[in-house]
């Protein structure tokens, strides 16, 4: 997607193809091969970076690539897998199978597209979507820094509303309006996405002191050995718990003045003039909401 080949990736293979449109090379032969009726679908597992990475790319966020994805970005479970683990049930594994069989025969078998329409209630169900979304859209609301994948959070939840009525239906009137019910489940899906969406965002644009304050934000939610919650720290104690800034001790100022930026960590003493080497002797004392927050994302 970022271009392999050459500095300037090409993306219209994969914008067209997500909304279907005629597809035409642009290599300047005798043969112009097109492609009438794209339908791309891709699943991919990426570690973190790469996404960074794609977002540098020129095109992919101003255009829209990246938000024609749905994401899903867990948190580390390292440190607390369990060794041995439950396999899925053979009755849900034979289900999927047969069920995922069913629809890719059914529908290769088709010679002309068909639109399956909603129900009117389904679309007013839509419709109220669109509405919850149009309104954190606005300035200082949850999706305003994510306009180009919010603004096509309804469009897709109606596409997993249509995957989850063909799957309901696959043997039994699929070809029927697709029901508000329906409807209502894809949103709840569609909220999972979102949450994860504003987490890969938020990693894409995030910067090295973002990172580090996250780091040291979840040190200061974790109680201490005996139980008790920090009320103060110092920069000493913060280099001396998180590994991660052991020799590299002047990245952890930058993190620390970001985290009493938004409350989290409140200077006892007068900063002095031009801040340098303030951190190194202050004492910060600790938002003591902290502690019940512990465990919060």
């Amino acid at each position: 997607m970022a271009g392999r080949y050459s500095a300037r990736p090409n993306l219209g293979v994969f914008l067209q193809a997500h909304k279907g449109e005629r597809l035409q090379t642009d290599r300047i032969t005798r043969d112009q091969p097109t492609i009438d009726r794209p339908a791309l679908t891709i699943g991919v597992t990426p570690q973190p970076s790469v996404l960074q990475d794609l977002a540098s790319a020129p095109g992919a966020r101003d255009r829209g690539l990246l938000a024609r994805f749905l994401y899903a970005l867990p948190a580390s479970n390292l440190g607390y897998r369990k060794i041995r683990t439950q396999p899925v049930p053979d009755a849900v594994n034979h289900t999927y199978d047969a069920r995922l069989d069913a629809m890719v025969r059914t529908f290769t078998d088709l010679p002309d597209p068909v639109t399956v329409p909603l129900s009117a209630q389904a679309d007013a169900v839509v419709e109220r979507l669109q509405e919850q979304v149009e309104v954190q859209l606005r300035p200082d609301q949850p999706l305003s820094h994510v306009k180009d994948w919010a603004g096509k959070l309804v469009g897709a939840t109606v596409r997993i509303a249509g995957l989850l009525h063909l799957a309901d239906r696959i043997t039994t009137g699929w070809g029927e309006p697709i029901s508000a019910e329906c409807v209502e489940r894809a949103a709840v899906i569609a909220e999972f996405f979102t949450a994860h969406a504003l987490a890969v965002f938020d990693l894409i644009a995030a910067d090295p002191a973002t990172e580090d304050a996250l780091h040291i934000l979840d040190w200061l939610r974790r109680p201490k050995q005996n139980g008790t919650h920090r009320t103060t720290v110092k920069r000493r104690d913060v280099v001396a718990a998180l590994r991660r800034f052991r020799g590299r001790t002047d990245t952890i100022d930058p993190a620390l003045y970001l985290l009493e930026e938004h409350g989290y960590l409140r200077a006892e003493a007068t900063p002095t003039p031009g801040g340098r080497g303030r951190s190194a002797t202050i004492t910060f004392r600790v938002h003591p909401g902290l502690k019940e927050a512990q465990g919060a994302p």
